[in-house]
């Protein structure tokens, strides 16, 4: 009997070890990329799955046909194999080239400003746990009630954070989820916004969030996982571990530089941000009442309303509790482009607080790198190969 399979369902087959299941499959057929050549076999892969399948041929094959990167057809005999590897065989007994893959492939693949390093193993891991994150975060927000929100504006990120905040006057909790231009560069950011809340409650659902996220990484990206702590940080799995197991820190940004100075840093840098976060806490660091100069926070000397979140590699989810009222708000804005922002203010605006962050940022502590450039959807300047 033949069977069309994907990889990833030839390997749960062969995982679940159903026997009859099993007996009922005499011949496989496969479609994918070639991902190595050699004298008597190929291994191919699909995208279903992170790992590629070796598929046998005769000695007498004629290979010379085959190359990096095509596109090919497969029909194997399969064979069941025991405390092997790879627990079952596939020999080959008809391949057929269905789209050719130029000879600058493998150079190409090199280059992480190209979208033919998607094809590297590295990139597909990236982007797998890419794609997993944006789940998590629909199905966490999804399951709690939220109301996902499309912004106008795709060049500009406050823009798109403000416009989230206006949907709470009807839906009191929201989000959003699209590209925006940071810095002349494209990132996608994710913006949360609750009313009836304070800035402790969006401390509390932003840890609560990433938590969430990092637990459906580990869950199901563990292949990915296994190959960027073998490839890029040695430490990946267990530092994702200490995210989830341990209580993030909230200190003010006054008792941040006293630790950051008994550690030998001369200033509450970036670089000493993240050394408290790794190396003292271990966990997420939220810093309360940081620098920050928005004009929509909320006027309260004598309480937090503003933080950010410092999570190993990156320092980029920023918490505020903004402004609800209109005459403590109307003096701060002397742009008429932000006037319907204020003019909110009477339409039963009530208290409310929010935070954003880019994926990117996100990635960088979830896979390990550590240049924003490297998990950028088109990349940048640098140039990574594994």
């Amino acid at each position: 009997m033949l069977s069309f399979l994907t990889v990833r369902e030839l390997f749960d087959l062969s995982r679940e070890n159903n026997p009859l299941e099993l007996d009922q499959i005499e011949y496989v057929q496969l479609e994918g990329w070639i991902k190595k050549i050699k004298n008597d076999s190929i291994e191919l892969n699909d995208g279903s799955y992170f790992k590629s399948v070796k598929i046998n041929f005769d000695v007498d094959f004629d290979a010379s046909q085959l190359r990096l990167g095509q596109a090919i057809s497969v029909v194997s005999k399969f064979e069941v194999v025991h405390f092997a590897k790879q627990r079952f065989s596939l020999n080959a007994t008809t391949i057929l080239v269905l789209a050719d893959c130029d000879n600058s492939f493998e150079e190409l693949s090199k280059d992480n400003r190209t979208t033919v390093r998607v094809k590297t193993d590295l990139y597909a891991a990236l982007f797998k746990i890419r794609s997993s994150i944006m789940m998590s975060i629909h199905e966490f927000y999804q399951h709690q009630g939220f109301i996902y929100v499309n912004t106008p504006s795709m060049n500009n990120s406050l823009k798109q954070k403000l416009e989230t905040e206006s949907y709470i006057i009807a839906f009191r909790d929201v989000y959003s989820l699209q590209a925006s231009v940071v810095d002349k560069s494209e990132l996608w950011q994710q913006v949360t916004e609750i009313a009836f809340a304070d800035i402790d409650d969006a401390l509390d659902l932003l840890e609560e969030l990433i938590k969430a996220i990092v637990v459906d990484v580990l869950d199901n990206c563990y292949l990915e996982l296994d190959y960027l702590q073998n490839h890029v940080d040695n430490s990946l799995i267990n530092d994702l571990r200490m995210i989830v197991n341990n209580d993030f820190v909230r200190l003010t940004s006054k008792n941040c530089k006293e630790e950051a100075i008994k550690n030998g840093f001369s200033d509450l840098t970036d670089e000493a941000k993240l050394f408290l976060s790794k190396n003292i806490y271990q966990t997420g660091l939220f810093i309360l009442n940081s620098e920050s100069n928005e004009f929509f926070i909320k006027d309260n000397d004598k309480k937090v309303n503003n933080a950010e979140l410092v999570l190993f590699k990156s320092t980029s989810f920023k918490i505020f509790q903004e402004e609800e009222n209109f005459e403590s708000l109307k003096d701060r804005i002397d742009n008429q482009e932000y006037d319907w922002y204020l003019n909110l203010r009477k339409f039963g605006m009530i208290n409310h607080a929010g935070f954003n962050f880019d994926i990117e940022s996100l990635l960088l502590v979830i896979c390990g790198f550590n240049d924003l450039n490297d998990v950028k959807i088109l990349g940048g300047e640098n140039v990574l190969s594994r």
